[in-house]
Order: structure tokens, then sequence, then C-alpha cells
């Protein structure tokens, strides 16, 4: 319960550019630091939120979802497992609270394609089913 906790609080910190919400995140990881290294196999989700705090996570804005083109987008991101991710649908004619996904144009929002961001830096969109799986493929991270 904790751990989700600040999962969810990190997250929405990120999203919303709250650091309210991201130090509160902090203090709960804080306050399970010791659990943490005396007992790693026991805080294995406490432990993931911490790499998450750690690596800043791709932001992935999906941009008209409901077209055929989208689903078949979004199909291929569901079917690959991607830990420290957030997603966000793009949406025409909607208040964009969402700070990293506020500045898209307006003709962005009309076109199927997913936007992925890192460090509020956006790559250029995937617009294609090919494209997209052959970046998953390349940024998930693998066990070896």
């Amino acid at each position: 319960g904790t751990s989700a906790a600040a999962q969810a609080l990190l997250r929405l910190g990120r999203y919303f550019q709250d650091n309210q919400l991201q130090d509160t995140a902090i203090l709960v990881l804080g306050a399970h630091a010791s659990n943490m290294n005396s007992h790693p196999a026991s805080a294995t989700h406490m432990l993931s939120v911490l790499f998450e705090y750690f690596e800043e996570p791709w932001e992935m804005g999906i941009a008209a979802r409901t077209q055929p083109q989208g689903q078949q987008l979004l199909k291929i991101v569901r079917e690959r497992w991607w830990p420290a991710r957030m997603s966000a649908a793009i949406e025409e004619s909607k208040d964009d609270s969402l700070a990293w996904v506020a500045h898209f144009p307006e003709s962005a929002k009309k076109e199927p394609a997913i936007y992925f961001c890192r460090n509020r830096k956006c790559l250029l969109p995937a617009k294609k089913s090919s494209e997209l799986a052959a970046f998953l493929d390349d940024q998930i991270p693998r066990w070896k």
C-alpha cells in the first residue's frame, strides 16, 4: 500500500510538475530506506519506486487514439511491458493540464501518432507501426 502511494505521488508530481507531491514521495522513500537496505526482498515495489525516482521516465503522448491507426499504435504499446513510463492522451479541443503536452499544436492532435519525451525534450513522433515497434524494442529494458 505505501509503495503504491509513493509511486502515485511521484508520477502525479511529474505529470503535473508539482514539487510538493514529489517531495512527499521522497519523504515516504526516505522513511523506508533502512527497510529497503536491510530487507530488499521484502521491499521490491518500494525499490522499484526508488528506481523510478532516479530514472527519468519516458513520457508518451498518444494523439488521435480513437482513430483506427491510433488504435493500432496503442495496441503495439500495450503489447510491451515497460515499467516507469507515463502515458497521456493528447486530444483535440481538450484542456491540456499536463505541462508536457500543453505545448503541442492543434495540428499534432489530429493525426494518429505517439510522441516520446524525456527530460522535457520530445523526439519526432512515431506515426507508423513499424517505427513505433522498432523504437520500443530498442528502448524498453530487457533482462540479460
